[in-house]
């Protein structure tokens, strides 16, 4: 077994995991983004957890560049936690929704004074 150390290898690693951490922490903005345009529900991604815990991992385990579970889990933690801030997310905006066009149903209904 040969250890390679080096600023280069170091430098390298810190890039690339810096690059993986970036592109994992976008996986939230996907969601809520597929949740606003209406691709997906809030309902709908809860009842994908299971699903999008074993995705996650697998994600998280092909981006980081180092073999450690200690990288894996450090992104596929934070990954599932923001998973489940957007599915939180996107209840509060169909939440809102449902009043905004509840509110304007209503004042239609009422008619011009």
């Amino acid at each position: 077994m040969e250890v390679r150390a080096g600023i280069g290898n170091f430098t390298r690693l810190a890039l690339l995991m810096m690059v993986s951490f970036g592109i994992g922490f976008q996986f939230p903005v996907v969601m809520v983004t597929l949740q606003a345009v209406g691709v997906v529900t809030p309902k709908k991604l809860a009842s994908w957890r299971r699903q999008a815990v074993l995705l996650i991992v697998l994600i998280a385990a092909g981006i980081t560049p180092s073999g450690d579970p200690f990288s894996l889990f450090a992104l596929a933690i934070p990954m599932y936690l923001l998973f489940e801030v957007s599915i939180i997310l996107g209840r509060l905006g169909n939440r809102r929704k449902r009043k905004r066009e509840q509110a304007a149903a209503a004042a239609a209904a009422d008619g011009p004074r």
